[in-house]
């Protein structure tokens, strides 16, 4: 499997399938995410599923767990291959959620790329915490909830890939190139270094969609993921 994972951060229905329909070959799996999925609804995935692609749905599920499972129970039926939530607790979510629907794509939302330690700090009211401690706390978390794996920077990503192996996915956004200035995202990093510190994917979106070539470009990335996991 290949470890782009391409968002599909767009307005309109059919800029999301030119990106799937040109990059499919060097993408497997595409994200959705809020702006897609509120304007469009199921539809847009019934018209991805048509590529032969696997569907990320990121729309970071976080409400009381019989809530939540409503909502997965409804939405498995499209088959996605991930779909992000949010948890403070464990127990009830497994129970409710992840024995009963069976669904064994979830994925853990951490720390948020956007957000630094000093926003960590103002939320926990402790300044002594870092956002290492945090993800490995939130990872432990989606671990015995009965997530497959979880959504942090790729700067945490070495310390979970230490004290949970291969028992938990990595998905890393804030995946930018050496020639990109730092934008919205804060904690970035690139390609390279982030596989290189135990990312499985990399969510890659502006690299690849504002390039002049975006299939030479994906091309390239998997190229360099590739050289490095032989490597490793």
């Amino acid at each position: 499997m290949k470890r782009i994972i391409f968002p599909l951060d767009v307005s309109s229905k059919d800029e999301a399938l030119k990106f799937v329909k040109l990059l499919k070959d060097e993408v497997e799996i595409f994200k959705i995410g809020l702006e897609l999925f509120c304007k469009y609804g199921p539809d847009i995935l019934k018209e991805i599923s048509k590529f032969d692609v696997k569907i990320f749905l990121d729309l970071k599920l976080h409400d009381i767990p019989n809530t939540v499972f409503g909502a997965v129970k409804n939405l498995i039926e499209f088959k996605p291959f991930f779909i992000t939530i949010h948890l403070e607790e464990y127990e009830k979510f497994r129970k409710i959620v992840f024995e009963k629907t069976g669904f064994e794509g979830f994925l853990g939302i951490t720390w948020l790329t956007s957000l630094d330690e000093e926003s960590l700090h103002f939320l926990t009211g402790n300044e002594k915490i870092s956002i290492i401690d945090f993800v490995l706390k939130k990872a432990e978390i989606y671990y015995r909830a009965g997530c497959c794996g979880i959504v942090c920077s790729a700067h945490e990503a070495k310390y979970v890939k230490k004290r949970f192996g291969n028992n938990l996915k990595i998905i890393c956004p804030g995946i930018r190139l050496d020639s990109e200035k730092k934008d919205d995202q804060e904690r970035i990093m690139t390609p390279e270094r982030a596989i290189e510190n135990g990312a499985d994917f990399l969510v890659i979106g502006r690299p690849i969609r504002n390039a002049d070539n975006p299939i030479e470009v994906a091309k390239k990335i998997n190229e360099v993921i590739n050289d490095i996991g032989y490597r490793q």
